[in-house]
């Protein structure tokens, strides 16, 4: 295969890759946004959730302890998730 040929294929794989990956995303970008919307919802639980199954079977004390972790990580987290543009 030639030279010019090689180029010519090249090219023609990177401008239908292009416009691929453009129409692609503009059909998954709702889809997208939906995860990415349930992920932000599904840290606080999943803390939450972790506090309640840590402590479930303790005292009173550990429980209190446990709620207070769990409501004092909530802004921890959403910080976090807007820090590293995670939402």
């Amino acid at each position: 295969m030639t030279r010019a040929a090689k180029i010519t294929y090249f090219a023609a794989l990177l401008i239908g890759f292009s416009i691929g990956a453009f129409f692609e995303f503009q059909t998954v970008a709702p889809m997208l946004k939906a995860y990415y919307d349930a992920r932000q919802e599904t840290a606080p639980m999943a803390f939450s959730r972790f506090s309640y199954l840590q402590y479930s079977y303790a005292d009173d004390a550990h429980a209190q302890a446990a709620r207070r972790v769990s409501t004092s990580l909530r802004p921890v987290v959403m910080e976090f998730s807007e820090y590293f543009h995670l939402s």
